[in-house]
Order: structure tokens, then sequence, then C-alpha cells
């Protein structure tokens, strides 16, 4: 049987043109393209030329590009003069799971081919795969993530064709916990929602173990809102994000607090699942010791403290610069619920950043 590529692309060495630049950052899902630049400053790396486009309905489909020629159309949109840049994509196509590294000699590549023939429903010979190592209690495991290649090539592809040259892949899924999670060891929920779905995101430290795409986001409260006070879509976005649930529109709050609710039964099948587990001695394995709210939607007024109020659980808005520039000396001039569809991009210049020094 043939062995599936260990892609080794998100830790590439970066060319010598951004040693001391990071890439284009490129956050792709099925509603938008976000893109973002960053510069050294004596306060760090500090982001500009952030960029969303919002591209057709049709055009990435459960993951992966459905339309191609679309695609190129959407990326010429695009005003910058980078050439390489990296990507993150959808975790529709992503497996996600971890294994144990029980000796130390062991190698590491071996044990992730081995695992994929158990965790991976694909032709061996067709998949990338990837991985990054984390170490909790004395023990070491293997955060493993696989594509099909054919998913990651209707990415590169029609980049190539716009122009651009992809240095780094990831799933989103590891670029936002990379800008979201804090400094320490630990583990974390981020929730990153955005127009049409909702990424729930466990991760250890900086690195995700569990990833969950459910098909739910803000889009059908945005519109709502849109119809209840006849706006335009940007106007619809204020007051989702400074009106929210408050709103004195009984039909709007009554249909929001439905949503919310919906929402909420979801993210705590997965909360509790991971807050309880227990060994054989009744000790909980792992508490997740932070909740984190990301992305577009994740700026709802009213929704942190629904969250946090049905699961018993401190959550908060991301602080998705964090990584990037010391906010003690300079405030950035993007709110931080505005900065919030900004994590995965964010993960990705910390990437080139971290691979750079």
């Amino acid at each position: 049987m043939q062995k599936p590529a260990i892609s080794k692309i998100w830790r590439l060495f970066p060319p010598i043109e951004f040693l001391y630049m990071p890439t284009g950052a490129i956050d792709f899902s099925s509603s938008s393209i976000k893109y973002m630049e960053a510069k050294l400053s004596a306060e760090g790396y500090i982001p500009f030329n952030k960029q969303k486009i919002d591209i057709d309905a049709g055009v990435i489909i459960d993951g992966a590009v459905a339309d191609e020629e679309a695609l190129i159309e959407h990326l010429s949109q695009l005003k910058t003069k980078r050439k390489f840049v990296s990507i993150s994509i959808p975790g529709e196509r992503a497996f996600l799971f971890t294994v144990p590294v029980k000796h130390a000699d062991e190698s590491i590549e071996d044990l992730v081919n081995f695992s994929l023939d158990e965790n991976v429903p694909l032709d061996s010979s067709l998949t990338i795969a990837d991985y990054e190592l984390i170490k909790r209690g004395g023990k070491t495991f293997v955060s493993v993530v696989a594509y099909e290649d054919e998913v990651i090539q209707s990415y590169i592809r029609p980049l190539s064709y716009a122009g651009f040259e992809v240095v780094r892949v990831e799933p989103e899924s590891f670029a936002i916990a990379r800008s979201v999670a804090p400094n320490k060891e630990g583990t974390f929920m981020i929730i990153d929602i955005g127009a049409n779905r909702t990424n729930i995101i466990v991760s250890v430290g900086s690195v995700p173990v569990f990833s969950a795409n459910v098909n739910f986001g803000m889009r059908e409260i945005t519109e709502k809102i849109m119809d209840a006070y006849n706006c335009s879509l940007e106007k619809a976005y204020d007051i989702q994000n400074h009106v929210g649930i408050q709103t004195d529109n009984k039909t709007l709050k009554r249909d929001i607090k439905i949503h919310i609710k919906e929402m909420v039964q979801e993210i705590s099948k997965h909360y509790n699942f991971w807050d309880s587990r227990r060994d054989k001695n009744g000790n909980r394995i792992e508490r997740i010791e932070n909740v984190f709210l990301s992305g577009g939607g994740g700026a709802l007024l009213g929704l942190k403290e629904e969250i946090s109020s049905k699961l018993h659980v401190y959550v908060e808005h991301a602080n998705v610069w964090q990584h990037l520039f010391d906010l003690n000396k300079r405030v950035p001039k993007i709110s931080r619920t505005a900065s919030l569809q900004y994590a995965a991009t964010a993960g990705l210049l910390v990437a080139d950043i971290n691979s750079c020094l």
C-alpha cells in the first residue's frame, strides 16, 4: 500500500522575500474571502490591508471549491502586491484525530502513517496529512489532520491562476486556535461563528484536538434584522453587534432567542462531553479552562452571556491580535467585535512570523 504524503507545507522555510515580512494571509469560507497582511513595527507585527470579499453561493461547497472559475474572479478583486500567500481552508473535509506516542524513539511519521489507515476513510495514495505534537501530563500526543489531496488542489489551482504562490495550507481550526488560544497550557473551547456555519474547536494549548462544523450561523439572523429594520447589510451588522438580543422588535427578539437556543444546545453537547470526561479512577481528564467566541457571528450582542449562563462557564470574545503586537503599546484601529472575523488570518500571520524567527 502506498503511504500517504506527510505534508510539510505549513512548515516550509519561508522564501527570502518574506523573512521579515509575513505572507499575505487568506481565509476561505463558503460565504467570503478574508485577506490580511502585517508589517513589523516597534510594537510588533501590525495588521493592515484587511479585506473581505463576499463570494457567491455555490463557489465553495462542503469545504471544497466547486466553481474554480468563479473563485478566480473573486480572487482578482484582492488588492495586494504580495505574491506569496498562506491560506486556511474550511474543515468540513478534514479528518482530525489524536494518537499517543508510546515510545520516545518512535518514528512520528510512521506513527502518523499507521494511524491514518485506522482513522481516515480515504485512499492513502490520495491523502495529504500533517501533524503537531502535544505534551501534557508527562505524555506526548500527536494531533493529526488529513485531507484528500484534491480538496487542497481545488484551492491552489485558482490561486495559482490568479497570480499567487501558496506556501502554507492548513485547516481553519489550526489557524484560529493559534491566534485565539492564550500562551499557556490548558484546554480551551473556541466557538467560531460564521454566516453559514459554526466551527466548534477544542484545543490543547494552541493545537486543536477536535473540530466540529455545525450547519448553523448568523446569516438567518442578519437577514431577519434587515427585514425588521428595512436596512442594508452593513447596517444589519451594526444592529447585530450593538443592539442584538436587546432589540425592541418583539418578533425579531423572539426569533433571535430561538436561534440562540438551538445554537447553545449544539454547543452544550460538545462542551459537556469534553468537560465531564473521567478516567478509570473517576478523575476529570480535561477541564475546559476558557471558552472564546470568534467569527463575525460571535459578535452578536448578548450571545456570550447566553452561552455563559447555559454552560455555567465564563465566555469571552477572542483577542485575535494578542500574538502579533503589544496591546499595551498600540490600540487597534478595528474594534474587538469587528476583529473577530479575522481570527484565522491572524493565526496564519502568527505562523509565518514564528517560522521567520
